[in-house]
């Protein structure tokens, strides 16, 4: 596949050297930023199915539609500075009877009060 001109200057605007350093190492960046979007997709991909399972845990304990169980998840490890997926396995493992870590508890409960608030008739939200 041909790169677009804009991404493939004409040899009389060209930067690069003789050698053609400036291309290969703009090959090299791209290809790293490849790689790396691979891992991150690969990481969401192994991570997506305990996310959906807690979105599900939560939706069943607390009558809340799947997109509110996301947004539960997302404050709390927002507020917590923990990565989604480990608050999605500490509510998982919860559902089994494990216990809520009581940081997790906390924010998880806060989260939740702040969905059923919004909820309400008559809230703004």
């Amino acid at each position: 596949m041909r790169p677009s001109p804009r991404e493939n200057p004409s040899p009389t605007h060209s930067t690069q050297g003789a050698d053609g350093s400036e291309e290969s190492q703009k090959l090299v960046d791209t290809a790293a930023e490849l790689h790396r979007e691979r891992e991150q997709l690969k990481r969401a991909m192994e991570n997506r199915p305990v996310i959906d399972m807690a979105r599900g845990v939560l939706a069943a304990g607390y009558g809340c539609p799947p997109q509110e169980a996301w947004q539960i998840l997302v404050t709390v490890s927002q507020h917590t500075d923990t990565a989604l997926h480990t608050v999605a396995e500490a509510v998982t493992r919860a559902a089994t009877g494990t216990p809520l870590p009581e940081h997790l508890q906390e924010h998880l409960a806060a989260a939740v009060r702040a969905c059923e608030a919004s909820r309400e008739p008559g809230s703004s939200a």
